[in-house]
């Protein structure tokens, strides 16, 4: 995880910078990051509007966007010079050339950022996390869990269940992921996801970050 060098007593609120996805919310696919400088409203010119949660957006192009907000208005820690610290990070990085600073916004001590990964190697290396996608098989889902639950079922069911076994496998892609933080799949469907995963919306999970997540999804 992207820390910052603060003191103990401070550290929890620091759990910033681990940046950032976008969602796209505008119709169609969402194949990659949209250029905010041909969009015409205010809200669309930012990455971070409307965001009150660590979110995470892969595109089906390989890129991912991870949006963070982390609010610092009842804490002790020196923010003024944050923005650079996340510039220099970047750019001492081993994968810092496959980054960006997207935006970055400061109201009242409430802090968010965007930052764009060229893909999910170059957002693993600079957070330390071990997301995966890959191709969706029974055996691989099987490690984590027996069962799926069905999203084209009901979300909230907790009886909408298969057996891994039972999933055809064809074209389907698998992500495997153990964080607390919302995770947008941009323009494809959600078919299964485990208990790791609190609930779905579209395109959109919400991750528990209690146990490991699976979703089975295909564009």
């Amino acid at each position: 995880m992207f820390k910052l060098g603060i003191s103990n007593k401070d550290k929890a609120a620091y759990s910033l910078i681990i940046v950032l996805s976008l969602i796209f919310v505008l119709s169609g696919c969402g194949t990659e990051l949209p250029d905010l400088e041909t969009l015409e409203t205010p809200a669309e010119k930012s990455y971070v509007e409307g965001y009150d949660r660590d979110t995470v957006n892969i595109y089906s192009d390989g890129s991912v966007l991870e949006i963070s907000c982390e609010d610092f208005s009842d804490t002790s820690i020196d923010i003024s010079g944050l923005y650079d610290y996340i510039e220099t990070a970047i750019s001492s990085a081993t994968s810092g050339d496959a980054i960006t600073l997207e935006e970055y916004r400061e109201e009242s001590g409430l802090v968010k950022t965007a930052i764009k990964y060229d893909d999910i190697a170059a957002y693993n290396s600079f957070n330390g996390y071990d997301m995966e996608i890959t191709d969706y098989t029974g055996d691989a889902a099987s490690v984590y869990t027996a069962t799926l639950t069905d999203a084209s079922v009901n979300a909230s069911l907790s009886d909408a269940t298969v057996s891994v076994s039972d999933i055809g496998a064809s074209g389907l892609s698998m992500l495997v992921f153990d964080r607390d933080i919302d995770v947008i799949l941009s323009g494809a469907t959600i078919y299964y996801y485990n208990s790791g995963v609190n609930s779905v919306i579209g395109d959109t999970a919400v991750l528990n970050g209690e146990t490991t997540a699976v979703i089975v999804f295909g564009y």
